[in-house]
């Protein structure tokens, strides 16, 4: 279930901010390690960015090789209201995604686990292995994959 307050606030901040959502597709995810894919999306929602870039606040230790000046900050969803302003926006895209997803596989009720590894997901994994929308290099998906 999306978060209703999560919902409001990122309409909210779509209506007043300029924003990029960076899509990475699950065949590229599963050839790359996490950090890599997350610069690459970075790249990907500046791209989609139709406005004069001035400055961009990266929330990471590591910023992607981008053309505009940049800084990378470690927890900067925490500490600073632009990176959580983005955050927001990102999550409430993602649970969107995850709800279309449940609408698909309605046995995973994705829409309730977004996929993370909670004991019901665990369970559904052992039971059913995992699909093909599946993070093939995360963890308990390899560790699915070794006990079969």
């Amino acid at each position: 279930m999306i978060s209703i307050e999560r919902e409001k606030m990122a309409r909210k901040l779509m209506h007043v901010c300029k924003y990029g959502i960076g899509i990475v597709e699950v065949g590229e995810i599963n050839q790359m390690n996490l950090h890599q894919v997350n610069l690459l999306a970075y790249k990907r929602a500046l791209a989609g960015l139709r406005s004069k870039i001035d400055f961009v606040l990266i929330d990471g230790f590591r910023a992607p090789n981008i053309e505009y000046p940049h800084k990378a900050i470690k927890g900067g969803d925490r500490i600073c209201a632009s990176i959580a302003a983005a955050s927001i926006v990102a999550k409430v895209y993602r649970d969107k995604l995850m709800a279309k997803l449940a609408r698909k596989y309605k046995v995973w009720r994705f829409d309730s686990n977004k996929g993370y590894g909670t004991s019901f997901h665990q369970k559904m994994l052992k039971k059913l292995g995992p699909l093909e929308i599946h993070r093939m290099r995360f963890a308990p998906i390899k560790a699915t994959l070794n006990n079969q």
